[in-house]
């Protein structure tokens, strides 16, 4: 039986690979993903990077998005604004990926 080598391989398709190995990838060789794109794939990371560009450039270019509080780090932040917004307030919950 033949074992695969690295290169022996023509496409990828599952979790992101680390940005170096891209670098070794042969040009018929197909990834199902870009380096870097969990940045903003996942929407923790979109929320960082997106929140780190309002404090660059300010809120009238970035100041559409909603506030966003990435759990376990921003409970506190969010408890305030819970608590303080009343009961006609609406949340949207999602995983952060």
């Amino acid at each position: 039986m033949h074992s695969l080598g690295a290169h022996d391989w023509l496409g990828y398709w599952g979790k992101h690979m680390k940005s170096t190995a891209f670098k070794s990838i042969r040009e018929y060789q197909k990834v199902n993903h870009f380096p870097g794109t969990f940045q903003i794939g996942r929407k923790d990371r979109l929320w960082r990077n997106l929140s780190k560009m309002m404090v660059h450039h300010g809120k009238k270019e970035f100041g559409f998005l909603p506030q966003t509080y990435v759990l376990p780090y921003d409970f506190k932040l969010l408890k305030r604004a819970w608590d303080e917004g009343g009961s006609r307030q609406k949340w949207i919950l999602k995983p952060v990926s």
